[in-house]
């Protein structure tokens, strides 16, 4: 933990090199040029030399005079993250209006995995914080692989300035970086910094290769370490110049600060549904690019899923449909506590057709293969002569026992759902009972990947509203037609159906009509 206790808040006259040699830099304080709040005001000019900054802290982030570009301190060099998302290294001459730094240790280091965004990392290095004091500083070093990180920067300004928010929101350019290796500088502030900082945190990234970066809007992380350095000093350089006294620094600037940190794309979910088809009907080259900065733009989990899993079962040519007849079902990839999810089919005057039994067949022989697993039906009363309300759930329950020999025992049946929608709605809440983890859909060719668009959006929903999580491992299918042109008519309904269950209003679903 850092020793030094100081809180320094001085207007400094800075003239040449003097400021350098006056006095030793501290190393155990975060130490801040100017205020976030006189940036977002548009206070652009620099205050101190980035070869002097480079002497206060060997971590950190800021921005350069004129808005020229991010910021990013790492291993004592500092790197200039410019307007198209390259890399350089600016002159020691060059000058800095905002920037925080501090020389990096180690307090307390965390292992990364599976991040899905933004939120659940800042709640993850939170929970860190929070136990060793949330009042304390805390710079973080991140470091590992990113499957998605999306940044920005901009070029530099003229004046006379705008604010920053209206500047940014002109001017900022955007970018995805796919499976990017690389570090992220991040800066906690307490809340008492609100008017001098932002409270919570604000990230920068560079890649490894030292060629991409920028300020953060948006990341998943797969495999990553990051280092902790708390910190309970704080020195601040304020310039004398009489445009930065001529500021109202009273004024509230957090929803200002809050709109320049995050992103500026007004992409929604229609849109992103939008994409999905277009990569289906119409494909073309940045079709994929596409769908990933829609979902990084989002920034939920559920759209990081969707658009990953329809990438895996519409995009990617080594995806396979496993049918029931020719391919071994020990060939489903079966983990942990598993469920075959059998999704129903019309009944014809009360009783089960062909393709319903074929359903229930290839989930039997399924079932038999992997005997510790269950069988979830889903089905309510269909078809118009079914005077007996009979359903297609209790039907296929009584086929796989009678017929098939399972253990009535191992099926759970669903008698409500009358839509693959519904069928997706009614079983989730069968699944968390019965705490599975990996899951199968079984249903006929055709409706196979129409069934997993609903199935795994509604895992994404599951894990952020109730923390249960199961996946699709497998899917298993059985066979009305080889030509897989049936399936084309699916994914618009499928993503239909999709748009009603998350809520979606009316002009965003007009985008897939």
């Amino acid at each position: 933990m850092k020793k030094l206790i100081s809180f320094l808040l001085a207007s400094l006259l800075f003239i040449g090199m003097a400021f350098a040699s006056e006095t030793a830099p501290d190393k155990e304080t975060l130490f801040q040029v100017a205020l976030l709040q006189s940036l977002a005001q548009g206070y652009f000019d620099g205050v101190v030399t980035v070869g002097d900054l480079k002497n206060r802290g060997d971590t950190g982030i800021g921005t350069f005079d004129a808005l020229n570009g991010e910021m990013i301190v790492l291993d004592g060099v500092v790197y200039r993250a410019l307007e198209d998302g390259s890399i350089e290294i600016p002159q020691d001459s060059e000058t800095v209006p905002y920037a925080a730094v501090t020389f990096l240790d180690t307090d307390e280091t965390l292992t990364l995995s599976g991040v899905g965004n933004m939120d659940a990392l800042q709640a993850l290095l939170n929970d860190a914080v929070s136990a060793r004091g949330r009042n304390l500083f805390c710079m973080a070093l991140i470091t590992g692989v990113f499957p998605m990180i999306r940044v920005r920067s901009e070029a530099g300004q003229e004046k006379p300035y705008g604010e920053l928010a209206g500047v940014l929101a002109a001017g900022q350019k955007e970018y995805v970086l796919e499976n990017a290796r690389g570090a992220m500088v991040g800066l906690f502030c307490p809340d008492y910094m609100r008017g001098l900082n932002s409270p919570g945190w604000h990230f920068h990234f560079i890649t490894d290769a030292r060629t991409a970066g920028g300020h953060v809007l948006q990341v998943r992380i797969g495999e990553a370490e990051a280092v902790l350095d708390m910190t309970n000093g704080f020195a601040m350089l304020l310039p004398e110049d009489p445009a930065f006294h001529g500021l109202d620094l009273a004024r509230d600037m957090d929803e200002a600060i809050r709109q320049a940190e995050t992103a500026t794309s007004s992409v929604t979910y229609g849109q992103l549904f939008a994409d999905l088809l277009g990569a289906v009907e119409t494909p073309a080259e940045g079709d994929i690019g596409r769908i990933d900065a829609d979902a990084a733009s989002i920034g939920t989990d559920l759209a990081f899923s969707i658009a990953a899993h329809w990438k895996k079962i519409y995009l990617d040519p080594e995806y396979k449909l496993l049918i029931y007849g020719r391919d071994d079902p020990s060939l489903i990839p079966v983990r942990g506590r598993h469920a075959f999810v059998v999704l129903g089919y019309q009944l014809q005057n009360g009783k089960m057709t062909a393709e319903l039994k074929g359903r229930c067949d290839a989930a039997a022989d399924a079932a038999l293969a992997f005997p510790d697993s269950i069988i979830v039906c889903s089905g309510g009363a269909t078809g118009s002569n079914n005077p007996e309300h009979r359903t297609e759930a209790g039907l296929m329950k009584q086929y796989l026992s009678e017929v098939r020999g399972i253990d009535p025992d191992r099926i759970f049946i669903d008698e409500l759902a009358m839509t693959t929608a519904e069928n997706a709605v009614n079983t989730f809440g069968i699944l968390m009972e019965q705490n599975v983890e990996t899951m199968t859909i079984v249903t006929s060719d055709y409706h196979q990947k129409w069934g997993q668009v609903l199935y795994n959006a509604l895992a994404a929903v599951y894990r952020a509203d109730h923390g249960y999580s199961a996946e699709i491992a497998g899917n298993y299918c059985f066979e009305i037609d080889p030509s897989q042109e049936m399936y084309h008519r699916g994914y618009r309904i499928a993503l239909s159906q999709l748009g009603r269950i998350l809520g979606l209003p009316r002009e965003e679903m007009e985008m897939i009509r």
